[in-house]
């Protein structure tokens, strides 16, 4: 009755939500942050930090915080684990396998990728790196489906896919794009697709089956719909034609490649005269130089992106 009662009180609605949270210090800037996607004793999570290093934390105690008050926090907080081998170049590819728990790869801005595996003692990284591309490494991506497989991509307007075991030289090296390609996503319920978010303000669907050394595959997909760089996009990971792509042009934008054209609505146009693609469901606005999105993996829809003006949790009735 009681829960009946505060849905009936309308002043009960008014309440200033309480949002708790922990702080960890942590040496320069960080460029990026991942977490790592299995829980076992300890929740990992990896920083890139602008002084050319990649900290591995444990953030269990300070969840354990939020969901039980009073927890002792750690007097002093330092990392679990540090990556040294960039050296003092600094970066902002990084990626967690979600196959294998404790594989990670970080790649700089010197064309540098490597993979490091967490074990009992701390990090444990290859000393010899992937070293193809000609200039930064903007992103990477493990495969969902093969585990010693990822991707990566430059702003020297490649992508590559890469096998673990073979150091001396990509598996496949594509030219996608006419500008720096800077992020990716690997879609989880249909493994050979892949998206592309370009510096020119396009985004592009691969089929990984048409991928070959020395040919320049088409893509399945290619929109201009963002009038800026692209800054982030992900797959839905429910929904295997659905995606989100921001911009910096302030837009944030959701996509189903599953609609086909309607003839009674082609044609459809802006106040600016600008064409609607049939494919965009939806677009967010109202927060500045968006850098990240992600979708929630428990909610479906649910998205939450962050900006230079905070961070933005909405869903939408398209998906």
């Amino acid at each position: 009755m009681a829960d009946s009662d505060d849905e009936d009180d309308p002043d009960a609605l008014d309440e200033d939500p309480v949002l708790e949270h922990r702080s960890i210090p942590h040496n320069g800037c960080v460029n990026r942050l991942r977490v790592m996607p299995q829980q076992n004793e300890k929740q990992m999570a990896a920083t890139w930090s602008e002084t050319g290093k990649v900290h591995v934390w444990d953030l269990s105690p300070y969840i354990t915080s939020l969901d039980t008050p009073g927890t002792t926090l750690p007097s002093v907080a330092k990392p679990w684990g540090t990556i040294h081998n960039h050296g003092r170049e600094e970066g902002y590819a990084l990626d967690w396998s979600t196959l294998d728990t404790g594989r990670l790869l970080s790649g700089d801005n010197a064309g540098h990728i490597y993979h490091t595996t967490l074990t009992q003692n701390g990090c444990n990284t290859d000393s010899v790196p992937f070293r193809e591309h000609k200039s930064s490494v903007e992103d990477l991506q493990w495969s969902p489906s093969e585990r010693n497989v990822f991707a990566s991509c430059s702003s020297d307007q490649t992508i590559k896919i890469w096998d673990t075991r073979t150091k001396k030289r990509s598996a496949v090296s594509i030219r996608a794009s006419h500008s720096d390609i800077n992020v990716m996503s690997w879609n989880s319920k249909a493994s050979y697709l892949l998206a592309s978010g370009h510096d020119d303000g396009i985004f592009s669907v691969w089929d990984l089956r048409t991928f070959k050394s020395g040919a320049a595959p088409a893509p399945v997909a290619t929109f201009k719909w963002h009038n800026a760089p692209i800054t982030s996009i992900e797959w839905h990971p429910m929904e295997e034609s659905v995606l989100a792509v921001s911009g910096a042009d302030d837009q944030l934008t959701l996509w189903d490649l599953s609609v086909e054209p309607d003839t009674e609505e082609e044609g459809r146009l802006t106040s600016d005269g600008v064409e609607i693609p049939p494919q965009l469901l939806f677009v967010h606005q109202g927060a500045n130089d968006i850098k990240e999105l992600h979708f929630h993996k428990q909610i479906p829809g649910c998205i939450i992106s962050t900006a230079n003006t905070g961070m933005n949790i909405f869903k939408t009735i398209s998906i």
